[in-house]
């Protein structure tokens, strides 16, 4: 992690260049939004995750499994795999495919959604709800402000028990939404 972390989120990576070449062991959010991602964490969890990169690492980093869905970029893809082996975490899948088959994957804890293509993120919000998160998990989705999400998030809101949003200053985007969805 960079030694000046909140300056690094609040400029959306100029102090950090982050490269498939070389995948940073951290979130790609602000300091607010992971501070409490980490809170949520428990060593026991399993994650989907949809995109891959220093999230997929940091996720490695503090639960039992992580299941990382493709992003738009095969090279991302690829840096991620060639980080995971070089840290010896052996507890991440970064698949080559999206979407994840829930029948081979079972249900997880947390969904994180963050990368890939738009028009994957809006599905794969409302797939979460409906097939990939347990009762009582959270939904996570970053840049959850941009305009295209707007039908899919008001759609997930309305379906969570609680929606905390927290956003990054001085960022455009970042913003990050977590859905915890109810028990049964």
């Amino acid at each position: 992690m960079p030694e000046n972390y909140a300056q690094w989120c609040g400029r959306s990576g100029r102090l950090y260049k982050s490269h498939p070449d070389n995948v940073p062991e951290f979130p790609w959010l602000g300091a607010l939004p992971t501070a409490f991602f980490e809170k949520l964490l428990k060593p026991e969890y399993r994650v989907l995750e949809h995109g891959c990169g220093g999230s997929t690492i940091w996720l490695a980093q503090r639960v039992k499994e992580v299941v990382s869905g493709a992003g738009d970029d095969p090279a991302w893809n690829e840096g991620t795999k060639k980080k995971l082996a070089e840290l010896g975490l052996t507890n991440a899948t970064v698949l080559d495919a999206w979407p994840v088959s829930p029948q081979a994957w079972g249900k997880f804890d947390i969904v994180f959604i963050d990368g890939g293509p738009t028009i994957f993120r809006n599905k794969t919000l409302r797939d979460a709800f409906v097939y990939y998160v347990k009762p009582g998990g959270w939904v996570i989705l970053d840049n959850y402000n941009h305009k295209v999400h707007d039908d899919a998030f008001a759609w997930a809101k309305s379906l969570s028990q609680t929606t905390i949003t927290l956003k990054t200053p001085k960022t455009r985007f970042c913003h990050t939404a977590f859905m915890h969805v109810p028990n049964e």
